[in-house]
């Protein structure tokens, strides 16, 4: 009974090998910075889960204490923050979507996610 045998032989340059080896390298490198980069945004959007979560039980048992009218929070909200005597004026869109901000002085515009995480809403209890 006779055996086919096969036999393999490398022909190309070794050089070219090493070239493949270090793109490899260097594609290995992107992946990881991409994964690296998505994990730290799940863990960004984590924190706004938990901050909204926190956020619901608080509005929920404000609302519950009997206070009138209750003192909760209603999203999306954002936070102007300016000199004490600066004068803003704010323009809301019907739709909700657009927001124009005037303002005498300098000033900063924090979203209810850095607002949350300031409040430590965001940590797990």
């Amino acid at each position: 009974m006779a055996t086919d045998e096969k036999e393999i032989q490398w022909k190309g340059s070794p050089t070219a090998h090493l070239k493949d080896i270090e793109q490899l390298k260097a594609e290995r490198e992107r992946v990881i910075t991409r994964i690296n980069e998505k994990r730290a945004y799940l863990h960004k959007l984590e924190e706004q889960i938990t901050g909204l979560q926190n956020l619901v039980l608080r509005n929920e048992r404000a609302s519950k204490s009997g206070n009138h009218p209750p003192e909760v929070v209603e999203l999306p909200f954002i936070l102007v923050k300016t000199q004490p005597h600066a004068t803003v004026d704010i323009a809301i869109s019907e739709d909700m979507k657009l927001a124009h901000v005037e303002s005498n002085s300098m000033f900063e515009l924090h979203d209810d996610a850095c607002i949350l995480k300031a409040m430590q809403f965001c940590k797990t209890p």
